[in-house]
């Protein structure tokens, strides 16, 4: 079970498919190469079992991800599996501030990747 967008999903085992349980398309099936592309990038609280947690982006051993406990849910720059403390948004606009993805890092205390992800991403959900 997890959610997509607002609505509860659940994965019925013994058909392989999934049903959406709430909202305005109750008992609707939605297409498994959709949800899987979504649901392998999430991770789960080990005891609730909800998702808890979306890696939207990859990027050379750094990651953008999703945690709705952290900023409100707020596109986070992720080294390591740790946060950097330092969303998307905010590396995107030191990155035009400070003219190079260089002086944007040395501001925040990180590496120039950490900036490259984070425009990277930008333009990937900018994109149409």
């Amino acid at each position: 079970m997890f959610l997509f967008e607002d609505d509860i999903v659940l994965l019925l085992p013994e058909d392989d498919v999934f049903i959406q349980i709430t909202g305005k398309y109750k008992r609707h099936y939605l297409l498994n190469a959709v949800v899987e592309q979504y649901a392998e990038d999430l991770s789960y609280d080990q005891s609730t079992g909800y998702a808890d947690r979306y890696t939207a982006y990859h990027y050379k051993g750094r990651t953008v991800e999703l945690d709705p406990a952290i900023r409100f849910g707020e596109p986070l720059v992720y080294r390591e599996g740790k946060s950097c403390g330092v969303s998307v948004e905010e590396l995107v606009n030191a990155r035009y501030t400070e003219g190079s993805s260089e002086a944007a890092a040395a501001v925040h205390d990180l590496e120039p990747e950490e900036v490259e992800i984070a425009l990277r991403y930008y333009d990937w959900i900018e994109t149409p």
